[in-house]
């Protein structure tokens, strides 16, 4: 069996890593002989309860340690989930922006309308999955500022393509490529695999 199985094996082979420090070190077994050997009651019971106190620290250490690697990896995990659902809302992103670039099938005014829904829709669940791992780098993704020139530019004639909806187009266009960055760790850092 391996060490991730939980078994018999695997729990004596964690508790190994303890077990000179935490049982002959802090001396739980020669306390243990000790109480067998001593007349007295009183010094019989002070010594069982140093030998159980010293079992117990042992047992305990080894829970943290394990427990320690168990939230790690719940954090991993949970990371790479979100690593995938950024990658998806990527391409969904890309597909938004290819949707409003296409010079076959220029927008109308109402096809602009509801594609800028469709747009700020996208943001507000990418914001929401990036606070799932990171405020700082949600924060960072929603902070535009100055907002570049698209890298695909709208097509021509833009049909009802008024000056917010270039806008949005920009802003849109411009959130992908700090997705994008993120994911990469060009920028950010909780979003990358460690």
């Amino acid at each position: 069996m391996d060490d991730q199985t939980p078994s018999a094996a695997s729990y004596l082979r964690a508790f190994r890593a303890h077990w000179i420090d935490a049982m002959s070190g802090i001396a739980s077994v020669p306390l243990a002989v000790a109480a067998v050997f001593v007349g007295e009651k009183y010094q019989q019971i002070v010594l069982w309860v140093a030998s159980v106190s010293c079992l117990l620290i042992a047992g305990y250490r080894v829970w943290a340690t394990e427990r320690r690697k168990v939230i790690a990896l719940d954090v991993s995990a949970k990371r790479e989930a979100v690593r995938l659902r950024v990658a998806e809302l990527i391409t969904e992103g890309a597909g938004l922006r290819n949707e409003a670039t296409g010079d076959y099938n220029p927008f109308s005014a109402e096809e602009m309308i509801g594609w800028c829904g469709r747009a700020t829709a996208w943001h507000n669940v990418v914001l929401d999955t990036l606070k799932k791992v990171s405020a700082a780098d949600a924060e960072w993704y929603r902070t535009l500022d100055v907002v570049p020139a698209p890298t695909i530019p709208l097509a021509e004639p833009p049909c009802g393509t008024d000056e917010d909806g270039r806008r949005l187009y920009a802003m849109h266009n411009f959130r992908l490529k700090k997705l994008e960055q993120l994911v990469s760790g060009e920028k950010g850092n909780l979003l990358v695999r460690r």
